[in-house]
């Protein structure tokens, strides 16, 4: 049962991704990296209680899907796991998107290079 809700929490994730790159060139790079930035020291506290980790895709994943209904705080506010998930992976998605058009590259080879950067930075036991 829990695979078949992380699979369908995936193909979710995934079909909400696919219409985003529409809207990539409203915000600009150091935009989009400002949300990353807000959010990276809620992530570190995450990674560290592993209820998330970093994908071979660039993106951050629920390490279990009983995880996602918890609650975390990003600048003051509060919002759960999944929603966390959802505003991290799409401004990843959206950086891809950026910088692939910049560098006249596919969005999955800077989401591949990002997280090979990604899991160097991981600490001991993170995901």
């Amino acid at each position: 049962m829990k695979t078949r809700s992380t699979a369908l929490l995936l193909v979710a994730l995934g079909m909400a991704l696919v219409g985003w790159p529409s809207v990539a060139s409203a915000r600009t790079k150091g935009e989009v990296l400002a949300g990353i930035k807000a959010r990276y020291p809620a992530l570190v506290q995450l990674l560290a209680a592993h209820k998330v980790g970093e994908t071979g895709e660039g993106l951050i994943a629920a390490v279990k899907s009983s995880a996602l209904g918890d609650k975390v705080k990003v600048q003051g506010k509060t919002m759960t796991v999944g929603q966390f998930i959802q505003a991290e992976n799409a401004d990843r998605s959206e950086y891809f998107q950026i910088v692939a058009k910049a560098t006249n590259t596919s969005p999955q080879v800077v989401a591949k290079n990002f997280a090979q950067r990604r899991y160097k930075l991981l600490k001991t036991g993170e995901y």
